[in-house]
C-alpha cells in the first residue's frame, strides 16, 4: 500500500496505539524506547500519512447532502427530485474540493499502519525485579 508518506512510530504492545511522527524506523526506535518506561516492551511499526484530500466528501455526496437538506428544510417530494446535477459538473465539484484540500489541508496529520510491514518488538518487556 502506498499513496502518502511513509511514517514511522511506537508502541509499548503490538496493537498500539503508535504515537510518534518519525520519518525513519531508527527515529522511531530511538524515540519509542527514549519515550518508554525502563521495563515496558517497545514496538515500532510504520504506516502511511494520506493527504488530506482522502478523507473529503466527493461531488455525489455532496449532491446528496444538499437534497437532504432541502427536504429537511421544507422542499416538498412532490415537486422536487432532489439535486440532480449534470457529469460535468459533478466533475468540476471533485476538481475544486480537491484543490482546496491540497492546498489547506494537505496531509492528514495521522498515519495508518494498515497494509504495512507487521510490526516489530526491538525490546523486550522485563519485570521490574530484573
Amino acid at each position: 500500500m502506498g499513496g502518502g508518506r511513509l511514517r514511522w512510530g511506537y508502541a509499548a504492545s503490538e496493537e498500539g496505539p503508535y504515537h510518534g511522527d518519525c520519518g525513519t524506523r531508527e527515529e522511531a526506535v530511538a524515540e519509542g524506547i527514549s519515550e518508554a518506561d525502563a521495563h515496558d516492551p517497545v514496538w515500532v511499526a510504520s504506516g502511511y500519512e494520506k493527504p488530506g484530500h482522502e478523507y473529503m466528501p466527493d461531488a455525489d455526496y455532496i449532491a446528496e447532502w444538499m437534497t437532504d437538506h432541502a427536504f429537511d428544510n421544507g422542499a416538498c417530494p412532490e415537486y422536487f427530485d432532489g439535486f440532480i446535477l449534470t457529469k460535468e459538473a459533478l466533475t468540476e465539484l471533485d476538481a475544486a474540493l480537491r484543490a482546496w484540500a491540497e492546498k489547506h489541508v494537505p496531509w492528514s496529520g495521522f498515519w495508518e499502519t494498515s497494509g504495512c510491514a507487521p510490526a516489530e518488538c526491538v525490546r523486550e518487556g522485563r519485570d521490574e525485579d530484573e
